[in-house]
């Protein structure tokens, strides 16, 4: 399951599991849960309200034990996921504070239920006190994460991967090109030799 955060949505509370809730192979976990998790599974995701109209209400959470009931209903539903499960989170650097305090109760709850969680950050973007800080410390305690530093790509895994977009070798003046304007970010590489491809970037020997 995919989801992504967003400069513009980093307010929104439980946008990525919003997202992986309404993925293929978590919809399909979401009729085994029970009536009472079902219905709070329903703040996050009120159509389900529309599909089990017998869900009861439930009043708003103004209490730290209603949100540990939330906790473990969406704890619950990715557990009664197909397993293996991978989980994929891109730019954290904007996730919300709820979704990062709920991951490390999910990796505590699924023990060796066959789960992984595969996030990406860019670091320089973090504020001091992001409370991704707080997550990593948590995961590396427990040593429950891998943290994986990727730098720009050197002048021949620039060349490498743009060849690989354009479907084509790149000639020794273009690579130079392609190393020397996008000064290694496979972002900027990509997006340059799709542009090649399509002829909206010309470039020569």
């Amino acid at each position: 399951a995919y989801s992504r955060s967003y400069a513009a949505e980093g307010d929104m509370a439980y946008a990525p599991v919003i997202e992986w809730l309404q993925s293929a192979v978590l919809q399909a976990a979401l009729p085994r849960l029970t009536v009472s998790w079902r219905s709070e599974i329903a703040r996050l995701l009120p159509q389900l309200r529309l599909q089990y109209p017998d869900l009861p209400p439930l009043p708003t959470q103004t209490e730290t034990w209603q949100r540990q009931q939330l906790f473990e209903a969406l704890a619950q539903a990715f557990l009664l996921a197909k397993a293996p499960l991978l989980l994929v989170i891109d730019d954290l650097q904007w996730c919300d504070q709820e979704t990062l305090e709920w991951l490390p109760y999910l990796l505590r709850v699924a023990g060796k239920a066959g789960l992984l969680i595969i996030g990406t950050v860019r670091s320089e973007e973090l504020a001091e006190q992001h409370p991704l800080f707080a997550l990593l410390l948590h995961l590396r305690i427990r040593e429950q994460v891998t943290e994986i530093a990727v730098g720009p790509l050197d002048a021949t895994e620039t060349t490498e991967l743009a060849a690989q977009v354009m479907g084509q070798p790149l000639s020794a003046t273009v690579a130079a090109q392609f190393y020397q304007a996008s000064e290694g970010n496979p972002l900027f590489v990509v997006e340059m030799a799709r542009a090649v491809a399509s002829q909206q970037l010309v470039w020569s020997d």
